[in-house]
């Protein structure tokens, strides 16, 4: 935006001058402040000067806003990027000299650059204040994805690779176990284009149904729920961790082994060279922590490659055993993820551990092995005895 160009609107400010509420960032007078205009609360950037004043570009705002943007949630460019905004001229007396309502695609240029916080001292955050608050939101870009528009197929493959991974990550064990995955559900709220954001929010448990489980009927569904957030917290912190690691270029198989099912998880949600995805945001506002991080498809590619390696070396896969297969001396497990595993022991030993009583539906397993992914269901072939 060219504000030298700019010479429409009108010039009859109603209002008086403009009287700063709070102000949130001072350069050589107010440059970024709170004001009351009408009956309605605003929130101005200074956007550029000019001989006689300063450009300001200002937007309704709420104190759940400014908060946000206070504490380093939301960027500034997510503040100000909504669907209609205000231009103003104003002279060095805060009066307004000119002033026009525009559509916020007409400013983007004169908006601060993405994921910059309020103050420096805080970290890159989201570009709306819909994806900072969410409990879980995935953001995509990418050159087919710009412009309000994209592929139906596209589409569907983002949507269900979230899907996939908030059930993989987010439903409690013993849910799992008790093939049970449906009780619970995660409502999302409208998908935003220009790019993808998908924003998650808090689970809901099918209270009905739950009674009607009877491997689960006695568990509290806020118990499930409570859980369900701890898991979330923990796949944020290795999330962290994964790109703190790669950023100080400490990511390395053994780690990758030690969070299998992490990488497992968001193997097919990463960028990479191959795909229409770019750069990936996950943030999350969960247990009253704030969190966001950024994936790009150098950080993607090096998650995948790590995880194609160790996917079928020796790993430590956890979880119940769900069914026995006599023909084949093999037994099914659930893992802690939700996949099915089907464990290939030696003969001897299957025999020993269904002679002795080992191996029963329901009961906890650890399994090591070399592991294979498999469309239907994986495939372990156990080094020495499972650990019950």
């Amino acid at each position: 935006m060219n504000w030298g160009q700019w010479n429409t609107g009108s010039t009859t400010w109603p209002n008086g001058p403009l009287r700063p509420c709070e102000v949130l960032y001072e350069f050589y007078g107010p440059a970024i402040f709170t004001t009351v205009i009408g009956l309605e609360d605003f929130l101005l950037y200074k956007s550029d000067e000019h001989v006689n004043g300063d450009y300001y570009i200002a937007v309704h705002i709420s104190e759940e806003e400014v908060t946000a943007l206070k504490d380093g949630v939301v960027s500034l460019r997510g503040i100000f990027s909504k669907e209609k905004c205000w231009l103003l001229d104003v002279d060095f007396n805060m009066n307004v000299t000119r002033f026009e309502r525009k559509n916020v695609s007409y400013i983007q240029t004169a908006l601060p650059k993405s994921g910059v916080p309020l103050y420096s001292s805080q970290k890159r955050c989201p570009d709306s204040i819909l994806q900072a608050l969410s409990p879980f939101s995935f953001k995509f870009f990418g050159d087919d994805l710009l412009g309000g528009c994209m592929s139906f197929s596209r589409f569907n493959v983002l949507i269900n690779n979230v899907y996939d991974l908030v059930r993989k990550t987010l439903i409690p064990q013993n849910i799992h176990e008790a093939n049970s995955s449906s009780i619970m559900d995660f409502p999302i709220r409208q998908p935003i284009f220009a790019s993808l954001l998908v924003p998650v929010e808090r689970p809901i448990v099918d209270a009905v149904a739950l009674t009607k489980k009877e491997a689960i009927k006695n568990l509290n569904p806020n118990d499930i729920i409570n859980e369900s957030e701890r898991l979330g917290s923990n796949f944020v912190d290795v999330a962290e961790k994964t790109v703190e690691r790669i950023a100080a270029k400490k990511l390395n198989s053994g780690y990758a082994k030690e969070h299998f099912l992490f990488f497992d998880a968001v193997d097919e949600i990463m960028p990479s060279e191959h795909s229409s995805v770019s750069k990936l945001q996950i943030s999350s506002n969960i247990l009253g922590r704030h969190s966001f991080l950024e994936v790009n498809r150098e950080m993607g590619e090096e998650i995948r490659y790590l995880y194609r390696e160790i996917r079928d070396e020796n790993i430590s896969v956890n979880g119940s055993v769900v069914g026995l297969v006599q023909k084949s001396k093999t037994f099914i497990i659930k893992a802690s993820n939700g996949r099915e595993v089907t464990c290939k022991v030696i003969p001897e030993i299957y025999d020993r551990m269904i002679r002795e009583g080992y191996i029963t539906v329901g009961r906890k397993v650890s399994v090591n092995g070399a592991y294979q992914k498999r469309s239907n269901r994986d495939f372990i072939k156990v080094d020495g005895e499972p650990k019950f």
